[in-house]
């Protein structure tokens, strides 16, 4: 399976904020959208940057900084310092990527392009699919129901 995959079966859509959102705005739309993690792009739309929960909590949280007044471009992981696939890389390359780097998302390109996001809980329900799928597969041939 490829992250593509992934994507046509869960949707493409993706949420982001401009980078002068105050951390406080940015906050609430993460909690608002029960996501996190949000893609950061400034005035051009540009992707700039990710804001995750990791992000608000170590930089923010933990020096006690005022959301209210703090900037998401202030406390977002930089374009240059994200982990990203692309829609051909398989379901191993994911998870490798995710484990070995220790995040729950990835922004995925399609030629050079951002088309979507994947997080760890879609990989977990693709493959709690796939184990299903072989259970089932496995069940129909030994009870001499399978079609082929």
């Amino acid at each position: 399976m490829k992250a593509k995959n992934i994507l046509d079966a869960k949707g493409r859509k993706i949420f982001s904020i401009n980078e002068h959102t105050t951390v406080a705005e940015a906050v609430s739309e993460i909690v608002e959208l029960n996501i996190g993690l949000v893609i950061v792009r400034d005035d051009e739309g540009a992707l700039v940057g990710v804001l995750s929960e990791r992000d608000v909590i170590k930089k923010c949280v933990l020096f006690n900084l005022d959301q209210h007044t703090l900037l998401v471009k202030d406390i977002m992981t930089a374009r240059p310092d994200i982990f990203v696939a692309d829609e051909e890389d398989d379901l191993q390359d994911l998870m490798n990527t995710m484990t070995e780097n220790r995040i729950r998302h990835l922004p995925i390109f399609k030629h050079g392009e951002l088309s979507g996001m994947i997080s760890i809980g879609d990989i977990l329900k693709n493959l709690l699919d796939m184990k299903d799928h072989t259970i089932k597969t496995l069940s129909d041939y030994i009870s001499g129901s399978y079609p082929g």
